[in-house]
């Protein structure tokens, strides 16, 4: 699931927006598509990054649609195509390292002597940032599935997710993630759980020692790993079996804000183009490779973690890489992640019985790859659109109390001419 913007100021107060851009005049597409969010210096690479880790959850989510309906196993239609979209899921983890960089680096400097991070206001966020998004989508999807099946049976269901609990209720009650009302909600309950933890996991970062700061952060990742990971891969309903990709985010962040293996510099610092040319290699080496250990069954808990902050580095550091996570359809897309995340799927299993009427899909390479394609394309296109609507104006920090303004003034309006109409009757009865 996708995480939220932050600000942090690092050394010289210099405004960083990890994770978002700043308000572009680029044209219609990046004025009503990109993040909400300020500064003066932005880091766009975070959002290029989430748009490969989307994109992957998109098409891993096609292809499953398709191959759940036609009872398929995977590589029954498409052979190695299919297998290599089943690896999609590891998008997931790539967006938990995120979570972990962006949420860590305010905790970092606050705790090396920069700016307190309050916990009212840390909090706050969290809430008024998540809920609007994935309170709308829930609701509407829970409206959809009483209006498909006329009735009530997923009120259950629905009352655990508003509360963050669908995980612990599956679990009392038996129950899959397909029995949830958003199927995908099972990682934003991972991600809300994190949210919590932080400020106190947020402790490492007063341990003034370099060494044994890093080295407990790798301790954390390897245990957390090894330990927790092997039991459940990518599908555990707690954070705990989630957490070794959290400290690696946390551990990239603690090498970003102290500028570390060069992180942090400005694009085109190096300008040695063989130097350039091995951290693209690498980077694209890592990110791949992270897909690629859990389609091979090559322990990903244990090696995931490793490969998604190695590649994070190189494309910080690289060039031509660098370039394409900085290009600007790439940091849109990934800006709009949390809406496709929480759309997208919904989408695709309420769209199929369309789809079958029209397309009259059977168990062909081509039906899967045509159904991949429209699925992935249309989900995107309706989940942009929630964006725009939703999402994005809830980036803006101060919405609650704007819309408690707007819901006053209009309150006035309506009310105002009453109250004339009331103390016009008055008068008149008085005068007569």
């Amino acid at each position: 699931m996708p995480p939220l913007t932050t600000v942090w100021r690092g050394p010289g107060n210099i405004a960083f927006v990890v994770g978002g851009t700043t308000e572009p005049s680029r044209g219609v597409l990046s004025r009503y598509l990109s993040r909400r969010t300020s500064g003066r210096q932005v880091i766009p690479e975070i959002d290029g990054l989430r748009s490969v880790a989307i994109v992957s959850v998109v098409l891993f989510h096609a292809a499953w649609t398709f191959r759940q309906n036609l009872e398929l196993q995977v590589g029954e239609v498409g052979g190695l195509l299919d297998t290599i979209l089943f690896t999609g899921s590891y998008g997931v983890p790539v967006f938990f390292v995120i979570s972990g960089f962006i949420l860590a680096l305010p905790f970092a400097e606050s705790k090396n002597d920069g700016k307190p991070v309050s916990l009212w206001k840390y909090l706050k966020r969290r809430v008024t940032r998540l809920e609007p998004p994935f309170f709308a989508a829930l609701l509407i999807a829970f409206a959809v599935i009483v209006l498909q099946t006329g009735s009530l049976d997923k009120l259950p269901n629905l009352l655990a997710s508003l509360f963050y609990v669908h995980g612990f209720y599956m679990q009392a009650t038996n129950q899959e993630w397909s029995d949830a009302v958003l199927a995908v909600a099972w990682s934003l309950e991972v991600e809300v759980q994190f949210y919590l933890l932080m400020p106190l996991l947020a402790f490492v970062y007063t341990l003034k020692n370099t060494l044994v700061r890093r080295g407990v952060l790798i301790a954390g990742i390897l245990g957390f790993s090894i330990v927790f990971g092997k039991e459940v891969p990518i599908w555990g309903r707690t954070v705990i079996h989630q957490m070794g990709y959290f400290m690696a985010g946390m551990l990239l962040a603690d090498l970003y804000r102290t500028r570390a293996l060069g992180l942090g510099g400005p694009l085109g610092a190096s300008s040695n183009p063989a130097r350039l040319l091995i951290w693209d290699a690498l980077g694209t080496f890592c990110l791949l490779a992270t897909f690629g250990v859990y389609g091979l069954g090559l322990y990903p808990a244990q090696t995931a973690p490793w490969l998604i902050m190695t590649g994070f580095v190189a494309v910080f550091r690289g060039g031509l890489i660098r370039r394409f996570f900085r290009w600007t359809p790439v940091v849109i897309l990934g800006g709009m992640c949390y809406s496709i995340y929480l759309w997208h799927f919904f989408l695709m299993r309420t769209a199929w019985p369309l789809w079958e009427r029209i397309a009259a899909p059977e168990a062909r390479v081509f039906d899967l790859v045509l159904f991949v394609i429209v699925a992935t394309l249309g989900t995107i296109a309706v989940s942009m659109l929630m964006f725009a609507l939703i999402e994005r104006p809830t980036m803006d920090p101060q919405w609650p109390r704007k819309l408690g303004q707007g819901l006053g003034r209009a309150w006035q309006a309506v009310a105002s001419p009453t109250r004339r109409s009331r103390g016009h009757g008055t008068a008149t009865g008085s005068a007569s």
